[in-house]
């Protein structure tokens, strides 16, 4: 998939951890990938599927660092004004995490984040993810962070040359990247409240520079 790439003004960015010239290393070896999946079965087939495929073998040839992430088994709508704090998994959300624990033993490339993965909170499961990057995933060199679908899989050597074709814009520290741009509205849902839009890049795989995902776990408004 190509990428389509913005660089963004850093003027007002505080990255304390890390120096501009560090967040515009471009080699894969620094890049962090984060594979959106669920934990119904079809996810579990479409993970399994995943690692037999050329991506693995691919993502370690460049030593990039990948996790699938996942939240918690919900089969239920969850009822914000029920007090359900005693409320017992259902049997098909057990079945879920029996699967689950079997596939997190038997692999060493999968997350369970705090939460119920329902797909109405699927900005929150972003949020974690973030956060999970920052507080663990990341380290003092990696300069981009990767988001996809558990049915994609990153070219490095596609965003690598992204990567350094931009960068050689040194007025420029922050990147923000994805293979599809919405650059128009097209829904009502991608709106902001008071009728404003800001382009964004589809959640299908879009990256980050590591200094943006800290800004944004820090604080996501």
């Amino acid at each position: 998939h190509q990428l389509n790439l913005k660089s963004v003004e850093s003027n007002n960015i505080d990255t304390p951890e890390q120096s501009p010239s560090s967040s515009w290393n471009c080699d894969p070896s620094n890049y962090l990938v984060l594979l959106k999946s669920g934990t119904v079965e079809k996810y579990q087939k479409r993970r399994a599927q995943w690692r037999e495929s050329d991506c693995p073998a691919i993502y370690n040839q460049f030593n990039i660092t990948y996790r699938f992430m996942l939240g918690l088994p919900a089969h239920e709508e969850i009822d914000p004004k029920e007090h359900d704090q005693s409320k017992r998994a259902s049997q098909e959300e057990v079945a879920d995490m029996i699967r689950i624990h079997s596939e997190v033993v038997n692999y060493t490339d999968t997350e369970i984040l705090s939460m119920k993965d329902v797909y109405n909170d699927f900005h929150l499961k972003t949020l974690r993810m973030f956060e999970w990057a920052v507080d663990r995933g990341m380290t003092g060199n990696t300069s981009m962070v990767v988001f996809h679908d558990d049915d994609f899989c990153l070219e490095p050597n596609v965003l690598q040359a992204a990567c350094e074709r931009v960068s050689s814009d040194t007025t420029k520290t922050s990147l923000y990247g994805g293979v599809y741009l919405w650059d128009v509205p097209v829904y009502d849902q991608q709106k902001h409240f008071d009728g404003s839009f800001a382009p964004y890049f589809s959640g299908n795989l879009y990256v980050l520079s590591s200094d943006l995902v800290r800004d944004i776990a820090r604080d996501p408004a």
